[in-house]
């Protein structure tokens, strides 16, 4: 099994941790990679990404001092990353990665386009190709002729415009500096999801739910950004080293 932990890069000051996943080989092979977020560096790598990767890491590598010293960890909403931080962190703040929130609201919209297109006519069907692309573009970097886009398309195919504007407004949520107005917003926007008779983002709207307070302190600002940037540095070194790894 891969555990390792650079020796230059101990855990000594851990404060502010992030955990991820980054594939390897193909066959869904995966890596659990542990960040120091203030330092920017890896401090550990596992293989798996299940429940008893991490959970190696956080009984086996870091001790007990070091765990009660950590201050904020900053995850997807992987079950076994969050019940794993939850268990071993219990003093730390736990922080649902805004991206990969997103991400899921994303999936979620793209859902309501394929089922859509499923049931659609060749002419409908004509209009929805190459959809995906603005659908999950952020509003804000969306060109004038893609605005015009959106707007015929709120007049053809009311459902898919509709996902994409209740995914266009929840991005506002990490514009909050107060806490009790975020929260005030996102009920809301919860609300109108559930409203909406879209199941995708029903779903959405109930796993949002099941973890509500790691999503509510993603408006700290902590994310894993700079984890995603090193996943970069990784793929990179994996395919220069091909047959290797």
């Amino acid at each position: 099994a891969i555990t390792r932990c650079c020796s230059g890069h101990k855990l000594r000051g851990l404060k502010n941790l992030g955990v991820d996943e980054i594939s390897y080989k193909r066959r869904h092979r995966y890596l659990t990679v542990v960040y120091d977020l203030d330092r920017h560096h890896v401090v550990w790598v596992g293989e798996g990404k299940g429940r008893k990767t991490i959970d190696g890491f956080f009984r086996d590598v870091m001790s007990k001092g070091q765990r009660a010293r950590v201050e904020t960890a900053c995850c997807d909403m992987s079950k076994a990353y969050t019940g794993a931080i939850s268990e071993h962190l219990p003093g730390a703040l736990l922080v649902l990665d805004r991206f990969h929130i997103i991400k899921a609201l994303n999936e979620a919209v793209d859902e309501v386009r394929k089922e859509v297109w499923r049931v659609s006519s060749k002419a409908d069907r004509k209009e929805l190709r190459g959809l995906r692309f603005i659908l999950l573009k952020s509003k804000k970097n969306r060109t004038r002729r893609e605005h015009q886009v959106m707007a015929e398309m709120g007049r053809t195919q009311r459902r898919v415009a509709r996902a994409c504007e209740l995914k266009d407004e929840l991005s506002h949520f990490w514009t909050y500096s107060y806490i009790g107005s975020a929260e005030k917003f996102l009920r809301r926007w919860k609300k109108k999801a559930k409203l909406s008779r879209i199941a995708p983002l029903r779903k959405f709207a109930r796993t949002l739910e099941e973890h509500w307070d790691g999503v509510m302190a993603s408006v700290v600002g902590i994310t894993n950004a700079v984890a995603e940037g090193i996943n970069r540095l990784i793929r990179m070194a994996k395919n220069r080293a091909s047959g290797y790894l």
